[in-house]
């Protein structure tokens, strides 16, 4: 099993998808922060307080969670295409394990999509407000989001790895989704 993960760990990081999809999300949080920053800046709806970075991190931390989910659907087919599933069943591993490898590594990959996203969309809406004022209660807030966000995104991963491991098509399981 551990060098099934060290297989896939290897895999996901020499991998230009991984690359292009978190700049993409970073991206589209970013500017998913800023649009909503302007629009609560621009409007009245900062009567009681103003727009801040834990703002900034609840609005576009979710919104990435299709090109984290395409990031897996490409990941996780590649292999079935290249024929390296065959080789490693050949090689004395069995199935359960190469799918709870993937489903592992699909985990991994969600959670540092996540946090990264965190930091970028707590970085801009500081930018677009304020920093605001970090309390125990905001830090249990953000672990709140967070681990909410993760719980649902890692449901959505699961599926569409399943689904990867029955198709084994990246056009076709891209449709599914």
């Amino acid at each position: 099993m551990s060098n099934l993960l060290k297989y896939d760990f290897y895999k996901l990081i020499r991998s230009k998808s991984f690359y292009i999809c978190t700049i993409l999300s970073l991206f589209i949080s970013v500017l998913t922060v800023y649009l909503s920053g302007a629009f609560y800046n621009g409007t009245g709806y900062n009567l009681f307080k103003p727009y801040d970075s834990l703002m900034g991190i609840s609005d576009g931390l979710v919104s990435s969670v299709l090109l984290i989910i395409i990031a897996i659907v490409i990941f996780i087919p590649s292999d079935f295409s290249f024929g390296t599933i065959k080789n490693m069943i050949s090689s004395g591993a069995s199935r359960v394990n190469i799918y709870l490898s993937k489903l592992i590594v699909s985990c991994a990959m969600v959670f540092s999509y996540l946090l990264v996203n965190m930091i970028f969309c707590g970085i801009a809406g500081a930018i677009m407000g304020e920093v605001g004022e970090y309390t125990r209660d905001t830090y249990l807030t953000l672990l709140k989001t967070f681990g909410y966000t993760f719980l649902v995104v890692i449901a959505l991963v699961s599926i569409c790895v399943m689904i990867s491991f029955l198709i084994k098509k990246k056009s076709i399981v891209i449709r599914f989704k």
